[in-house]
Formats: C-alpha cells, structure tokens, sequence
C-alpha cells in the first residue's frame, strides 16, 4: 500500500482514496491508546478505583435518578453528566473497555489539537505520555470527560462556540468552568474584545456566563467562605508550583499582559480550590503556551516534559505494585 502513496498527506490503496493521513494516524493513536490503557487499566483496582468501579457495577439495571442518587453516595460528587453517561453504557459495556474506548478518544483529540496549532509529534507524545494525562486515563475519571468537551471545544474557532460546549463539559466536572474563565480572560485582554462585546452573539454569550457564575457563587458562597478562612492556615509551600509557572510564562510570553493576569489567576485558584487540582491545568496551559520555536522556550519544555515523564514513570510503578497510583509507598 506505501507503494501507492503519491501525496504525504494521503493514503491511496490500487489508484484510489482510502485514508487521508491524519484519518490514518488517528485510528493508530485510537488504538495505541485503547489497548495500553486497557492492560494498566485492569492493574488500578485500589484507591479511588474502587469507588468507581463500585459505582460503575452497582449502577447496572437502575434508572438515571437512582444512578445519580448512588454518585452522591458512593463517590461524594454531583457531577451530573457522569451519572448520565454511566447510566447510559453500564449495562451495555464492562468499564475498562468503555474507559479506554474513551482514553483512544480522549487522545485523538489531543493530537487533532496539537495538529491544528502546528505542533510538531513529539509535543503530542510528550502530552499523551505526561503524568497528568495518565491521572486522567487512569484516575480522574469525570475530569477525563469534561477534557473530552474542553479539547472539542478549542477545535471551534468562535467565543460563542467555545463557551457553549465548555458549559457542557462542566456537567462532567466543575472544574471546566476554570477553562472557560481562562478563555474569557484572553478575550479581555485582546483589543477586539471590547468592541465585540457589543455584537448579539457575543453578547448573549457574555450575559450566559455572567448569570452561571452568579448563580454559582451563590450556592457555593458557604463554601467560599469557608476557603477564605483556610487561608491563614494555608501551607504556603504549595504556591511553589504554580508561582514558577507563572514566573515561566512571564518570562517567556511576548503578551505580558495576558501572562501576567493568566499567572496571578492560577497562584488565585490554588488559594481558594486547592494546589492538588489546579496545577494540573497550570501545566497543560503552559506547555501549549511555550513556542518550541524559541530556544529558551524549548528548553523549558524539555524539562517539563522530562518532569512529567519521571512523574509518569513513578505513576505506572505504583499502580503495577499496589494497584493505585498516588499513596502507595514504593
């Protein structure tokens, strides 16, 4: 069949069009990552995993409502977009499959993305392998869905696009609602941006999200609170992290407006929802934020990128050994 390759960007088979290049290198990836995360994935029966597939088993044969009602209770979250896909697939499919299924998906976004930036392969491979990528094969199950919705969603070009699909990517996780923040954040920092607001469409878009992060921070004001009274205990050892990462996109971001407000953003979210949580978007944002282009940028990235690899290693290790990847003592 490479015989026939008479175009790079396609794959031709006896004269005629069979696959285009980047349709072939999606399957390849697809199922590259489908079979290794199923074979790790059956290692990782401790920790968080048993909740979730205690949940995942106990939810067979139950309506939607039920399925929701065991989330609350089996794993403290009320996140109602994994209930629903849950309810959806459980009695269909065993969970290692389906999640891997969804780990192959998960992945050909990424490189659809990293693709869609000009980013050359081994930016991809560093990303799919990196330790936070494996948390989300592996762990952060709900988290893992709403990274599905947010890398769709930065395939669109358009605010409104962007912002319809990241609320959608919330009812997965909570946390997606940081993302669309952050993409707010660069539109306020462009130009444009002020002049745009005033057409329908971004308008309406703006009025959304302004109304759903009002009625969040009223339901969530108690706990809000209670954050802001953590902060005098607050260890300050875990602003290490985020406040190097925002020194790097200082340095290295031509915008210095946008790394400024992006940085202090992140060092924000750490105080009030936690280090644990945010760090791994501060990392993601900053890896795709560096221009390999650039010398001192590149060598940034390969020592992120050796960071996360070392991480990834331990990560692999640990499940092998204890069947969980995070407190097992090796």
């Amino acid at each position: 069949m490479l015989n026939n390759i008479k175009n790079p960007n396609k794959i031709f088979q006896n004269g005629s069009l069979f696959l285009s290049k980047e349709t072939f290198n999606s399957y390849i990836i697809f199922f590259g990552i489908f079979v290794f995360t199923l074979i790790i994935s059956q290692l990782y029966v401790s920790g968080d995993q048993a909740a979730y597939n205690d949940f995942y088993q106990s939810s067979k044969g139950l309506n939607l409502i039920n399925t929701y009602q065991r989330q609350i209770v089996i794993l403290g979250s009320a996140d109602i977009g994994y209930s629903l896909i849950i309810w959806m697939v459980s009695d269909l499919i065993s969970k290692n499959i389906f999640m891997s299924i969804s780990n192959g998906i998960l992945a050909v976004l990424v490189y659809k993305l990293t693709r869609n930036l000009d980013l050359p392969i081994w930016f991809f491979v560093g990303i799919i392998f990196s330790f936070y990528a494996l948390v989300l094969f592996f762990a952060a199950e709900r988290l893992k869905f709403a990274a599905i919705f947010v890398c769709y969603a930065f395939l669109w070009r358009g605010l409104f696009s962007k912002s319809i699909i990241l609320i959608l990517a919330s009812i997965f996780h909570l946390q997606a609602i940081i993302v669309l923040l952050l993409v707010y954040l660069h539109s306020l920092s462009r130009k444009s941006f002020i002049l745009n607001l005033f057409k329908i469409r971004s308008y309406f878009t703006s009025a959304i999200i302004l109304s759903i992060i009002l009625i969040f921070g009223f339901v969530a004001f108690d706990y809000f609170m209670t954050k802001l009274l953590d902060y005098l205990s607050f260890d300050p050892i875990n602003l290490i992290k985020p406040l190097i990462l925002g020194i790097i996109l200082i340095l290295c971001l031509k915008d210095k407006l946008y790394a400024f407000l992006l940085s202090s953003f992140f060092v924000l979210a750490c105080l009030v929802i936690g280090t644990d949580r945010i760090i791994m978007m501060q990392f993601i944002v900053t890896l795709f934020l560096l221009n390999y282009r650039n010398s001192l940028d590149m060598y940034i990235l390969l020592i992120l990128f050796f960071y996360l690899l070392i991480k990834s290693i331990e990560f692999v290790t640990k499940i092998a050994i204890c069947g969980e990847g995070f407190l097992c003592q090796i």
